[in-house]
């Protein structure tokens, strides 16, 4: 009987460790998963950030390009209007040629101005969507690590509720073999044939027939 309470002990014991792993296990898988989720996020917002860097650069070229147009047809006018005064007989430089030369420099002025004024709002506007993507990515990174540290607790728990659980166990073993078949400083009486006796039991004892028992 002893043995066989063992056993179911035993196999309780066993089936009792197996759910306290799978349930850990499971639940670590699933933060896991988050935490895969998380990163992905993480690195998309990076890689949106480094295209949106990259978008930066392209506007400063683009807005630089537009400046090189202006100044050239800066260029392009002021020529023109010289050869109107000089096939004109207009002195450059003087009277009206000087006044339609100040004109077309301010006109020039006032759209390198504005040209520069939306370069800077396009490219600032454009350094804010960068760093609010890396924001981003650095939120999530944060996440995904967190994810992976509950991941790594769940699984601790999960080898500490099964060592527990192991504990207990010896424990009933432990009692159940000092506490149960033991025959050691005991003293038997009856009129059962003393190899029965001592098949039900463990250990070697000291018997003692009963005088009553014929």
């Amino acid at each position: 009987m002893c043995s066989l309470a063992i056993a179911l002990t035993a196999a309780t014991t066993g089936l009792q460790m197996a759910g306290q792993y799978q349930q850990s296990r499971a639940q670590a898988a699933a933060y896991e998963a988050q935490s895969q989720a998380a990163q992905a996020q993480a690195d998309a917002a990076y890689q949106n950030a480094k295209i949106q860097n990259k978008q930066s650069e392209q506007i400063a070229e683009k807005y630089a390009y537009e400046q090189r147009k202006l100044d050239n047809q800066r260029k392009l006018v002021l020529g023109q209007q010289t050869a109107a005064a000089g096939a004109s007989g207009i002195a450059g430089g003087v009277g009206s040629s000087l006044d339609l030369y100040n004109a077309t420099m301010d006109a020039w002025q006032q759209d390198t101005n504005n040209l520069l004024y939306n370069q800077r709002n396009t490219i600032y506007g454009s350094m804010v969507k960068e760093v609010n993507l890396r924001n981003y990515g650095n939120a999530y990174s944060a996440m995904a690590s967190n994810y992976n540290s509950m991941a790594s607790a769940a699984k601790q728990q999960g080898n500490l509720a099964m060592f527990g659980t192991l504990l207990g166990a010896a424990s009933q073993f432990a009692g159940m073999k000092t506490g149960g078949g033991s025959t050691a400083n005991k003293t038997w009486v009856g009129n059962v044939p003393r190899s029965v006796h001592e098949a039900t039991g463990t250990g070697s004892g000291i018997y003692v027939r009963n005088p009553y028992g014929g």
